[in-house]
């Protein structure tokens, strides 16, 4: 499915069961949003983001739990 073929500045929306902006779609800044309407940067997730992997040196990271840094890199050392 492809949602706004012809390039247009259309939102799209995609709604949840409690959350009208589950997914939402800036089409004039090309923008997502999660949880958010509003999005700020090319992805702008409201809540915490879970993954297994991340892409890159991470030097633009910021906001980050110092205790939490330090023992995910204490077991990256153990664990190799």
């Amino acid at each position: 499915i492809i949602v706004n073929d012809a390039s247009a500045d259309l939102d799209f929306r995609v709604e949840g069961d409690s959350d009208t902006k589950l997914l939402f779609t800036d089409a004039g800044n090309d923008r997502v949003g999660i949880l958010n309407s509003s999005p700020s940067t090319a992805l702008d997730v409201t809540g915490t983001v879970t993954a297994t992997a991340f892409s890159g040196d991470g030097s633009s990271l910021t906001n980050l739990n110092a205790a939490s840094v330090g023992k995910a890199i204490a077991m990256a050392i153990v664990f190799g």
